[in-house]
């Protein structure tokens, strides 16, 4: 029951993303996910190009992560309509159980809602954290949208947040695991999300060991029995499929986007590209930009 709930949930994200457009990005406050951070961890983080841009900036992303727990009670008063504070307009909608008990929050990226309030908080952010506005403004100007039909989006995004509350009752329904089980999972979710927060910085196995508290033997094993590859592997992955998206969705250079996803030289990104999607990443952004994004490594 679970282990469906979670592929349709991952399933549901992707749908909205390839066939929809909509960049949806799921925060969690009450249900019991520790176990399986792992299979959820892609969607904590919003996909759209520019908040990928954002992100590569760790002392952003530190203050990003930092102001979402004060959104619960504003999810409270039902869906609302906003603008981040590095500019992008988004709207969200708390996934409530029966009770209206907020378990979390789905938001959806990428919208025009104010653009002189957008360029100012866009500027203002650009300025606090040294990064490039000329660079911010192009990845804007490329991928905002104008702000959709809310009632249309409400019918999208409902199925969604249905499922994460059945996945609430269904989590709560098997506690507790065994302890070994727990272990386990929670030391999987732990290496994961640290993967999926850091993957743009110059991070090693040692690092994601020190972070879940285990030797470096105990998360490579674990990490290869329990996903399919190993840490670098997954690590790699995750940078190729971040950097396409931006390949496909944005006019950032090479450069850029190297830096951006964590990769320590531009002809280093450009080796592992090729080698790994069979094209140079100037040859698959040309083929890839009208069709939109491509498919995961």
């Amino acid at each position: 029951m679970i282990q469906r709930l979670l592929a349709d949930i991952r399933a549901y994200f992707e749908w909205l993303q390839q066939e929809c457009g909509i960049y949806a990005a799921f925060h969690n406050y009450k249900i019991p996910l520790e176990g399986y951070v792992a299979y959820l961890a892609p969607y904590y983080i919003n996909r759209h190009p520019y908040c990928l841009y954002v992100k590569s900036n760790s002392e952003a992303w530190a203050h990003c992560m930092e102001r979402l727990p004060n959104l619960e009670s504003k999810c409270e008063a039902g869906a609302f309509c906003g603008i981040c504070y590095a500019g992008m307009g988004e709207i969200v909608f708390p996934v409530q159980d029966l009770d209206n008990r907020i378990l979390g929050f789905v938001s959806i990226s990428g919208y025009t809602v104010d653009v002189r309030e957008e360029a100012e908080k866009a500027k203002h952010f650009a300025d606090k954290y040294h990064m490039d506005d000329n660079k911010l403004q192009t990845i804007r100007q490329s991928t905002f949208q104008e702000l959709p039909n809310a009632e249309e989006m409400q019918v999208r995004v409902a199925p969604l947040c249905n499922m994460l509350v059945l996945l609430h009752h269904a989590l709560m329904s098997i506690m507790p695991q065994g302890i070994e089980v727990q272990k386990e999972s929670s030391l999987l979710s732990h290496a994961v999300w640290f993967l999926q927060k850091n993957y743009c910085s110059d991070i090693k196995i040692s690092d994601v060991a020190a972070y879940c508290h285990c030797s470096v033997s105990t998360i490579s094993h674990l990490f290869k029995r329990q996903m399919g590859q190993s840490v670098p592997a997954y690590l790699q992955v995750l940078r190729l499929n971040h950097a396409k998206r931006m390949l496909s969705e944005t006019e950032l250079s090479i450069s850029a986007i190297s830096d951006a996803v964590g990769f320590c030289t531009a002809n280093y990104f450009c080796t592992v590209f090729k080698q790994t999607i069979g094209l140079s990443p100037s040859a698959w952004r040309l083929a890839n930009q009208q069709a939109g994004i491509g498919k995961e490594a």
